[in-house]
């Protein structure tokens, strides 16, 4: 089985595997860096699980940046009816795609 973990990055929860890649809100890091995720709610490793109260001690996620990307684009609109109003807008969402190297403990 493989390890996974779960991560929380400011009011997002993530499940990672190594190796897997996921898409988070933007990060404030360069295409290649290595980024690092200390708040770990939950693990697997090694057939052992464990969960945090609140996280979990001395696990570490490490990453690497593999590019930065938008959304495709989401309409929202307002209508009223009889008044001749209707407003509509669009929005892209900034997400950075992470793929994950490693879930380890440290010491």
């Amino acid at each position: 089985m493989t390890d996974y973990a779960i991560i929380k990055r400011g009011k997002h929860q993530f499940f990672v595997e190594k190796g897997k890649y996921i898409d988070m809100p933007q990060l404030d890091a360069e295409k290649s860096a290595e980024v690092e995720f200390p708040e770990v709610i939950l693990t697997n490793i090694e057939g052992k699980l464990e969960i945090g109260k609140p996280l979990v001690e001395k696990v570490i996620v490490k990453g690497r940046v593999l590019r930065h990307i938008k959304t495709e684009k989401e309409l929202g609109s307002k209508f009223k009816a009889k008044s001749r109003y209707r407003k509509q807008w669009g929005f892209r969402q900034f997400l950075t795609r992470v793929k994950i190297e490693d879930i380890s403990v440290v010491k």
